[in-house]
């Protein structure tokens, strides 16, 4: 029960730690400008990058 609760918190900070660097990558270091076209780009990279994270974590949980 503990192990599985631990695996829930380090999934869900990886999510957000997922989130947090794409725009922060974006934003910041490649200097994309804050407009809609922007937004989509880099919520479609991190919904890429959210699907591979859930395989990976699949596969470790098995």
């Amino acid at each position: 029960m503990k192990s599985d609760k631990m695996f829930r918190i380090i999934y869900s900070l990886t999510i957000f730690v997922l989130f947090f660097l794409t725009f922060y990558i974006g934003f910041e270091i490649i200097k994309l400008k804050h407009n809609i076209i922007s937004y989509i780009i880099l919520t479609i990279i991190s919904g890429c990058l959210l699907q591979l994270c859930v395989k990976i974590f699949s596969r470790r949980n098995k």
